[in-house]
């Protein structure tokens, strides 16, 4: 009885960590709302409902629809760590870890408000360039994107506050952050793998491959999911298994294009432009 009391009272101690995902939850949704994609067709209670019934091994196709489910996966996924850590150097983690995440979505949805898509790493490398658009980038700011980046200031300020105190905190015992933390892990993963392989298969596989549009691949993995998908397909291709072509190749691949432009024949627009600085929106 009075483990139980104990595991009880630890569990409740775990509030801030539960605000702390559902305020990322709630920044996730608002670029759903921005983007007008589907983040749900249940209310709150009817999806908690439809959820536990999904996890007694129902049939609910409810949950499925939107990406509501896997956004909370991704969500446990990329915090669970945090359940390993207590008091100041928590709140510490917690912070640095909303101001990364917060300023991604941020980042996504200017992005989308003019390009109506996701940035991606490869837009993300070209970060050196944002100086010479700054005044279109504060063009698209909104005063409710404010709400994105509040909760991090007070965080910041809450970390200043307690760190000045010398106050005694009980550490919970090793065991029992690391069991919290894994069973975060394993429900993180089952919440963002079985809404996943779903939506491959029902069709969405060669969508997902071919990379028609990264809002096309935000719809089976959700905003967090595509920045994790997209930066391992970048690594994969850039690092791991990045193609190296041989002078062979190269001089082939020149040749050809030598070969195509002797044959072009001029036409009356040919040469217009040259010399000239050709702008093409």
């Amino acid at each position: 009885m009075e483990k139980m009391k104990t595991a009880g009272k630890f569990l409740l101690s775990q509030w801030d960590y539960a605000l702390f995902v559902l305020l990322l939850l709630e920044k996730v949704y608002y670029f759903s709302n921005v983007s007008d994609t589907v983040f749900t067709t249940l209310g709150p209670f009817a999806f908690v409902g439809e959820l536990a019934t999904w996890a007694f091994g129902g049939n609910s196709d409810g949950i499925f629809q939107g990406v509501l489910l896997i956004s909370i996966g991704t969500i446990l996924l990329g915090t669970f760590w945090l359940l390993l850590l207590h008091g100041r150097k928590r709140l510490f983690w917690m912070a640095i870890t909303n101001l990364v995440l917060s300023f991604i979505i941020l980042a996504d949805t200017l992005y989308f408000r003019y390009f109506e898509d996701i940035i991606s790493v490869t837009v993300l490398m070209q970060m050196r360039q944002v100086g010479d658009v700054g005044e279109s980038i504060f063009a698209l700011f909104r005063l409710s994107d404010a709400l994105l980046l509040v909760d991090v200031v007070v965080m910041a300020i809450l970390w200043v506050i307690i760190s000045r105190k010398k106050a005694i905190v009980n550490a919970p015992s090793r065991w029992a952050k690391v069991g919290t933390a894994l069973v975060v892990l394993m429900l993180g993963w089952q919440l963002t793998t079985v809404p996943f392989n779903k939506s491959m298969e029902d069709g969405g596989a060669w969508q997902f491959n071919k990379l028609i549009s990264n809002m096309r691949v935000y719809n089976f993995t959700g905003l967090l999911g595509f920045h994790s998908a997209n930066i391992t397909r970048y690594i994969d291709d850039n690092f791991i298994n990045r193609k190296v072509y041989s002078e062979d190749e190269i001089s082939a691949t020149e040749e050809w294009f030598d070969g195509r432009n002797a044959e072009r024949v001029p036409g009356p627009y040919s040469g217009m432009a040259e010399g000239k600085n050709v702008i093409v929106l």
